[in-house]
């Protein structure tokens, strides 16, 4: 009894450590401690599965794991098929996007010109796959297949020479209809497909023996510089209203109007069409905010009531790119529009009423006094001091009206002459010590010949 007892434990060591080593011969995978738990780490299969990309001297391989599923893996060995590509091509280890599909790759890489190059790849399939299923993790092998990707991308840039010369096309009529903002978008799209033209050629070169018939650097140059040059060519012009005066709390008698245009070779054409946008930068009141241009390229708000600030309110006019852009503007050529409208906004002063104080004029919203000044000829001077003499004195009597209303005070000044020149005595030059920022509004004016008036103004 005993025996057949010892026997059936030795046969069941056996069994087991025959388990054990058919389970210790099947094992592909690791789990090692680590600071947050244990970390599967797989250890067979082939080569490739243990190398974060393929060797490049092997041609252009991806590799790609994941531990969602397979699919998932094969589009990270797909994205890693790119970015060998880019980094080997373009010296860079960046693509912007990746959105991988079955068929290929299409991705986005970063561009010199435009915001950004879309491309896409074929010629990419899958070679060979590695499940393991102790750690849950998907492996896949990607490869390029030079060929395809080539015939495909030659026919991408014969596909983009078409456009381009459809966008090109596209510019002129929407220019000569007065459609600008079209054109503009024709412009960008023509740029874009010059860049995209470019970066395939690159890789054509690197992927091909032969000549690639990229577009050249001219073709560049010429169609960056029709872009730029209809963008910088939008101008915003005031017309009328500015500088008008009103009075608080009450409409403005004139419009604000401006004009917007676009400069071309050909000269300033109208911009028709287009969203502007007026605001109050101080004081307030109401006004119609948003309007668009007419015919001509003109647009106008009506002000039913202003407020001033300080005696002025001033009223921004600009390009409502908020407005006028949509969607289908890319969002490089959105930022671009909008830098113009802050470049082109025109500003609208209005004014309070100039208010007449004692001897002079008080223009509170340019903050200036003006008086008028009036002198008379000495008459003991040779005649043809006369004129001069007498501006002299008008002078004089225009520095002591405009210290008249500044400090409230009347000073008396007399004048005396030696050598022909008008000097002042001691409180003259005090005036004068006072006024040093007045100044002479236009020449002297001589209603007869001993008698002169000048206007001086100083700003407070």
């Amino acid at each position: 009894m005993e025996k057949q007892k010892l026997r059936a434990w030795r046969i069941v060591c056996l069994l087991l450590s025959i388990g054990f080593a058919a389970f210790a011969g099947c094992q592909s995978s690791v789990r090692t401690p680590t600071a947050t738990g244990m970390s599967c780490v797989t250890t067979q299969g082939p080569d490739w599965v243990h190398r974060s990309s393929a060797d490049p001297k092997e041609g252009f391989h991806g590799v790609g794991d994941s531990l969602v599923s397979q699919d998932d893996a094969d589009s990270s060995a797909r994205r890693d098929l790119v970015k060998q590509l880019e980094v080997t091509i373009a010296g860079v280890d960046e693509t912007v996007q990746h959105e991988s599909t079955a068929a290929g790759m299409s991705y986005a890489v970063t561009s010199k010109v435009v915001e950004k190059v879309n491309l896409q790849i074929a010629g990419i399939s899958v070679i060979a796959r590695q499940v393991d299923r102790e750690c849950g993790r998907y492996f896949a092998l990607a490869k390029l297949d030079r060929e395809q990707a080539v015939g495909a991308w030659r026919r991408d840039v014969q596909d983009r020479r078409t456009d381009l010369s459809l966008l090109r096309s596209q510019a002129v009529d929407y220019v000569k209809s007065g459609n600008i903002l079209e054109a503009l978008l024709s412009r960008y799209r023509a740029l874009v497909k010059v860049e995209e033209a470019v970066e395939i050629g690159r890789r054509l070169d690197r992927l091909s023996a032969s000549p690639s018939q990229r577009l050249d650097a001219n073709e560049m140059i010429q169609t960056l510089h029709a872009y730029e040059q209809l963008l910088s060519g939008l101008q915003v012009k005031r017309v009328t209203g500015a500088e008008q005066r009103g009075q608080s709390g009450q409409p403005l008698a004139q419009p604000l109007v401006l004009e917007v245009t676009a400069k071309l070779p050909s000269g300033e054409v109208p911009v028709r069409d287009v969203p502007i946008v007026f605001s109050f930068q101080t004081g307030g009141g109401d006004l119609e905010p948003l309007t668009r241009t007419n015919q001509q390229g003109r647009g106008q708000a009506v002000v039913p009531r202003v407020e001033f600030h300080d005696f002025s309110a001033r009223i921004i006019g600009r390009l409502a790119v908020e407005q006028m852009v949509e969607e289908r503007f890319p969002e490089a050529l959105r930022r671009a529009l909008e830098q113009r409208a802050k470049q082109e906004a025109v500003v609208f002063t209005v004014l309070a009423p100039e208010e007449t104080i004692k001897n002079g004029i008080v223009d509170w919203g340019k903050k200036v006094i003006r008086v008028k000044g009036v002198g008379m000829a000495n008459p003991s001077f040779p005649k043809p001091l006369w004129a001069r003499s007498a501006e002299e004195a008008a002078k004089v009597d225009a520095q002591t009206k405009l210290v008249e209303m500044i400090e409230g005070l009347k000073i008396e000044s007399k004048t005396f002459v030696a050598n022909y020149q008008v000097q002042a005595d001691e409180k003259l030059k005090d005036i004068r010590g006072r006024l040093k920022g007045a100044r002479q509004v236009g020449p002297a004016v001589f209603p007869t010949e001993t008698t002169a008036e000048v206007v001086m103004e100083v700003r407070f």
